[in-house]
């Protein structure tokens, strides 16, 4: 796994490998920053169906795909994205040491993206009841917006 050497610092260490925090990976390595993201594999966005607030996908991009497309497009340009899990972190020597599930993490900056975690009720069959909805569910295509008029007044 890609623990640093003692000699080895990341620029940024990203927390999270949620929407948040997949887009600020690109971003930093696109600005030529050596990143390594830490993902949990427990994103929110991972239990969203068809998110129709997602810049670029007019028709609607479901949560893993979305997560799928921001974690290649941000490894395509450098960023080291690892499975796994921060237990802590601490600023020595002007820089961040992350203690993961796979090693340590040395890093100039580190970034936060660790998103929300839903607090579900214990009730028997929830993640069933909250999955996608089949396929034959009726939803409309154009919402209906009473204060747009097809004519212009």
């Amino acid at each position: 796994m890609p623990s640093s050497s003692p000699a080895h610092v990341f620029d940024v260490a990203i927390v999270g490998g949620g929407p948040a925090g997949l887009a600020a990976g690109m971003y930093l390595v696109r600005f030529l920053r050596s990143v390594i993201l830490v993902d949990a594999g427990d994103a929110r966005a991972k239990l969203i169906p068809k998110s129709h607030n997602c810049p670029g996908f007019p028709d609607g991009v479901g949560g893993p795909e979305l997560l799928g497309r921001l974690r290649a497009q941000a490894q395509k340009y450098g960023a080291g994205v690892v499975d796994g899990r921060v237990a802590g972190a601490e600023k020595r020597d002007g820089t961040f040491l992350l203690t993961t599930t796979f090693g340590t993490i040395r890093a100039r900056r580190m970034v936060l993206a660790t998103g929300i975690v839903d607090k579900a009720p214990a009730i028997e069959g929830l993640e069933e009841a909250i999955a996608p909805a089949p396929s034959d569910c009726v939803r409309s295509a154009t919402p209906t917006r009473p204060w747009a008029s097809a004519s212009a007044s």
